[in-house]
């Protein structure tokens, strides 16, 4: 079962999971860290069977996923990352650019 096979409202599921965890994580974390965390916490990594689950939040019924799913799901994840990262890049740089006044006299904020 791939991604794109799944009915919408468990799609808009496991996004609002990956979203959720690139809210909370740090992104000074390395990939392979996010990741990690993310199917330990995010989709229930059971280390001794190697499966992973995703919990449903409104039924609290647990949902297997196989590893063509996981393996989309965490691909998602690392290009939603790297979009993240790119822009609060981007945000810094411009927050660099843009002068500031300050009593008239406009200032650097950064040099």
């Amino acid at each position: 079962m791939f991604y794109t096979d799944l009915d919408s409202n468990f799609k808009k599921k496991l996004s609002g999971s990956i979203s959720y965890h690139l809210r909370t994580c740090s992104l000074a974390d390395s990939d392979e860290d996010i990741v990690k965390d993310f199917l330990r916490y995010g989709l229930n990594e059971d280390k001794e069977s190697g499966t992973y689950e995703y919990m449903d939040k409104k039924t609290f019924e647990y949902i297997e996923l196989d590893s063509e799913l996981v393996k989309d799901l965490v691909k998602a994840l690392k290009e939603r990352l790297e979009e993240k990262r790119s822009k609060v890049t981007e945000s810094k740089k411009i927050d660099k650019e843009v002068p500031t006044k300050q009593n008239g006299k406009v200032i650097k904020l950064f040099d």
